[in-house]
């Protein structure tokens, strides 16, 4: 099985909840103009031969066109029926070389579900209502350095 799918001994027509993903190779039968054969197209290159006869139906010559293809892929009978490649940048992602969705940007991290959600910074509200970052920041060694640097001047001014 491929994509939980039967993959067949020839192209399988592309079932209508096949998560798209960039990087698969999905064929369109186009009907020859003026003829009743039909051939497969990839990224719009024909592939192949014509298919069919003055008696079989787009669909009959379309699956007779399918039957060449290689074992595993896909094919559609209308170009419009081509899965709508995911929206890399609407899901906060890179967008790999290939076309296919990557990691989360910069800024993003995964949730438990797989969705990148921008990283936040926790907060705390002061008695005044105040949003304050709650980041890591140790203001103890500040204060501390600043004492002691500040005795230090203070023991050298009454030297």
């Amino acid at each position: 099985m491929l994509f939980g799918h039967d993959v067949f001994s020839a192209a399988t027509l592309l079932p209508s909840d096949y998560s798209y993903d960039n990087t698969d190779e999905i064929y369109v039968m186009k009907q020859t103009a003026g003829t009743p054969y039909v051939s497969a197209y990839l990224n719009g290159v024909k592939t192949g031969a014509n298919y069919g006869n003055q008696d079989m139906s787009f669909e009959q010559s379309a699956t007779a066109a399918a039957n060449a293809l290689p074992d595993g892929t896909y094919y559609v009978l209308n170009e419009s029926d081509l899965p709508t490649p995911p929206d890399c940048a609407g899901q906060n992602r890179e967008t790999n070389t290939n076309g296919s969705c990557g990691a989360c940007k910069s800024g993003y991290s995964e949730d438990a579900t797989g969705v990148c959600v921008a990283d936040t910074t926790p907060t705390t509200t002061d008695n005044l209502g105040n949003q304050q970052s709650t980041s890591k920041t140790n203001l103890v060694p500040i204060v501390i350095g600043i004492a002691l640097v500040g005795g230090a001047l203070m023991l050298r001014k009454n030297n």
